[in-house]
Formats: structure tokens, sequence, C-alpha cells
């Protein structure tokens, strides 16, 4: 009975060594199609990665080659702006003398026109003052004799040919 009991008891454990069995084949099968899935899933995800990593890459290589051409057409642009910022540089430089020249003329015209107004200013007060004085004394002297006339002409003359050079100075 011992013997029998034992049996039994081996045939229970065998019976559930084999059920375990079973089970463990069952998930031993499930694992390896949750691998297999998992598998597949990483293939495919390394796949996309790579995939977006070509398509970042061939986008950095086409923005670095944009920037590379912006840099270029920057550059003739610089070399252009330098050149026209040297030509206005030289054209201000020249207006800045020119500037400079006419004001030192306008000076030296002014100090001129003055200084010759003046001049002329008392060469003619000093001629009406000769002429009255000479009319005086030839009117005294010549009285009605014809020489008058001809003295008060010439002095008439001197003094209008005075007044035309004063005149377009003014």
């Amino acid at each position: 009975e011992k013997q029998v009991k034992h049996v039994e008891s081996i045939e229970k454990k065998e019976s559930e060594f084999e059920k375990n069995k079973i089970l463990f084949n069952k998930e031993k099968e499930s694992i390896s199609k949750e691998i297999s899935v998992l598998e597949d899933a990483l293939k495919i995800l390394v796949d996309e990665l790579k995939e977006k990593g070509e398509d970042n890459l061939i986008k950095v290589n086409s923005d670095i080659g944009s920037i590379n051409s912006s840099l270029r057409e920057l550059d003739r642009i610089s070399s252009l702006n330098k050149e026209e910022g040297i030509k206005l540089q030289k054209q201000r430089d020249e207006i800045a003398i020119s500037k400079r020249n006419i004001e030192s003329e306008k000076m030296r015209q002014e100090n001129f026109d003055d200084n010759f107004l003046n001049q002329l200013n008392l060469q003619t007060d000093d001629l009406t003052l000769k002429h009255k004085l000479s009319r005086k004394k030839l009117s005294d002297a010549a009285g009605e004799s014809g020489e008058f006339p001809k003295q008060s002409i010439k002095l008439n003359a001197e003094l209008e040919s005075i007044k035309n050079q004063i005149n377009p100075l003014e």
C-alpha cells in the first residue's frame, strides 16, 4: 500500500509535471512570439531612425550649402558696399574741400569788397569836394570866359567814371 501510494504520488507529480511542462511550453511560445514582435518593432524603429537621420543629414547638408551660398553673396555685397563707401568718402572729402575753398573765397571777397568800396567812397567824396572847390575857383577866376565849362565837363566825366566803377561792385 505504501508503494501504491507512492506510485500514485509519483503519477500525480508526473501529471503535474506534464501540466507544468505544457504551461511552460505555452508560455515559452508566448514569450518567443513577444520577442519576435519586439524584434520586428525594434527593426522598424531602427529603420525609421535611420531614415529620419538620413533625412536630417540631407537637410543639414542642404542648409549648410544654402548658408555657404548666402555667405558668398554677403561677401560680394560687402565688397561692393566697401567700394561704394570708398567712393562716397572720396566725394565727401572733395565736397568738404570745395566748401572750405568757397568759404575762403567768400571771406576774401567780403573783405575785399568792404575795403575797396570804402576806398572808392572816400575817393568819390574827395573828388566831389575837389570838384566843388574847382568849380568855385574856376567860376571866380574864369568868370564867363569859357574855360569854366571845359573844366566842369572834364571833372563831371571823371566823377561819372568813378560812379560807374562803384555801382557794379554794390
